[in-house]
């Protein structure tokens, strides 16, 4: 099976904070698969690290007030075009870019509120399945 999976997930440090999001349990179901690296952050153009971004009113807005929704959304479709033959992509759950389910409010505080990140939203429009690494 033809998996992409968050970068940071596979240990990547390509977090907004600079370090990875390593998930054991999903390196263990990805051994035997092919898999296909992304950062839509860094594809988009962001350094690493970055400023912590959340989705506010359908915008990427950074806790500096700056808005990233270009380069978020130029990540997207150069990591659409990476996974758009795969069988499954695999995200950090939470993100602005890959959250699947939730996203954090866009008030820095910590909250969740049901939503897509930037990349999710594109992988779902492609009808391409979709998991959260939570599930594993």
């Amino acid at each position: 099976m033809k998996v992409g999976v968050s970068a940071c997930l596979m240990g990547e440090r390509c977090r907004y904070d600079g370090k990875s999001k390593a998930n054991p349990a999903v390196q263990a179901f990805l051994k035997d698969h092919d898999c296909i690296l992304v950062c839509p952050e860094c594809e988009g153009g962001l350094s690493c690290p970055r400023v912590p971004c959340e989705l506010k009113n359908g915008r990427v807005i950074g806790r500096d007030g700056m808005d990233y929704t270009v380069a978020y959304e130029r990540g997207a479709q150069r990591c659409l075009e990476k996974v758009k033959d795969c069988d499954l992509v695999i995200l950090q759950p939470r993100s602005p870019s890959c959250g699947a389910t939730q996203v954090h409010d866009g008030s820095f505080s910590g909250e969740l509120v049901p939503g897509q990140g930037i990349f999710a939203a594109r992988l779902k429009e492609s009808n391409i399945p979709v998991l959260e690494a939570d599930a594993f």
